[in-house]
């Protein structure tokens, strides 16, 4: 693609004042999911076979290519290690998963185990047509964006005029995202674009709490500010995206729950499932 073309999404000065809430009507039932995915495009096609290299060879050229006697072995018990790297590159050993991508990715096989279906060209031109740009994200020519769910019902609901609304979010562990992070809002904002619908970007600091929180013996408290801090840093960062100011509402899932929220969040980090039913008799 040329440099200009690559270049064209310009990211806007930053600005708290870009979060927005949505609070016209009411938001509809029909809603698109990014999710945080880790992707790469289909793998190429294998190299078209040589006719000629598949002709029989000549008598003369087989009796010198034939084994002699004394060099011929039996075939003895397969070597496993063989085995292993035969099934890693058959894709055999393929992981795929928020936290690890090991092995030889077998594409068709990821999209049959996520239970997802090809992206393919008929539904990227209907796709285009119903956009209000008329083009296609970089990352769905080049195929970056391989596999879909539903996405023929979204644009079944766009032919119809039935709203949709974009749902997205991020679980703040750091204080800056980096460009995997960003994929889906990149993406997310060129959806933005094409549609011109709300969007609503959720941060789930009380997720990550409850997962690598910890209890600090010099402050006597959880850190669980710690993690609210890291969602409004992470907020900036997707503001900067250069999402439509008028149309997205990001929010914390610890501010948005109310005052008594982080304490319940205390108690649940203090309390195991085994201690509650021994207290509360949870059957």
């Amino acid at each position: 693609e040329p440099v200009s073309e690559v270049a064209d999404d310009a990211w806007p000065d930053l600005a708290a004042s870009h979060v927005a809430a949505v609070v016209s009507n009411a938001l509809p039932d029909v809603v698109v999911v990014v999710e945080d995915d880790a992707s790469a495009g289909p793998p190429p096609p294998p190299p078209p076979t040589n006719a000629a290299a598949a002709a029989a060879p000549t008598e003369e050229e087989a009796a010198k290519e034939a084994p002699s006697s004394s060099s011929t072995k039996e075939a003895g018990p397969t070597d496993p290690e063989q085995e292993e790297d035969d099934d890693e590159a058959n894709g055999e050993d393929m992981v795929v998963d928020p936290w690890t991508v090991s092995g030889k990715v077998d594409y068709a096989k990821l999209i049959s185990q996520f239970g997802s279906q090809r992206l393919d060209a008929a539904l990227l031109e209907r796709l285009r047509r119903l956009t209000k740009t008329g083009t296609l994200h970089r990352f769905l020519r080049r195929g970056i964006f391989f596999s879909h769910r539903d996405l023929d019902k979204i644009c079944d609901s766009v032919e119809k005029g039935v709203p949709f609304y974009l749902y997205t979010g991020r679980g703040p562990s750091s204080a800056a995202m980096h460009l995997g992070h960003l994929v889906p809002f990149v993406m997310t904002k060129w959806l933005q674009e094409a549609f011109g619908v709300p969007l609503v970007v959720q941060m789930t600091d009380d997720e990550k709490f409850l997962w690598k929180g910890e209890y600090s013996e010099a402050e006597g408290d959880y850190n669980v500010d710690h993690y609210r801090g890291l969602t409004r840093e992470n907020a900036k960062d997707i503001i900067a995206c250069g999402f439509d100011k008028q149309r997205t509402f990001i929010f914390s899932d610890c501010d948005y729950m109310g005052h008594m929220y982080p304490i319940v969040l205390r108690l649940w980090k203090s309390i195991t499932y085994n201690t509650a039913k021994a207290a509360v008799g949870f059957r």
